[in-house]
């Protein structure tokens, strides 16, 4: 579990610092995480308004999460294990 919480703090932090104007020429070492993770569940939220700031923040073009590959592949491992507890 403890990796779980590591994981997503990683994914957080990256979906964070990597504006997603960004993702229309992504460098080889970076992936959508939904082409890695089809149904993974995001909560985009300095996309929208509902955030600390009460509004979008500039930067964020679209609700996407852009992580590196080795990021993204360990997130896979740890949402495989954790489906093995249904959640």
């Amino acid at each position: 579990m403890k990796r779980f919480f590591s994981l997503f703090t990683l994914v957080l932090l990256y979906s964070t610092l990597v504006n997603a104007s960004f993702s229309q020429n992504l460098p080889d070492a970076f992936v959508d995480i939904k082409d890695i993770i089809p149904n993974i569940k995001l909560e985009m939220s300095y996309y929208g308004a509902d955030n600390f700031v009460g509004l979008r923040i500039d930067g964020y073009e679209s609700p996407r999460c852009l992580l590196t590959k080795k990021a993204a592949s360990a997130l896979k491992k740890v949402q495989a294990e954790l489906q093995t507890f249904g959640l």
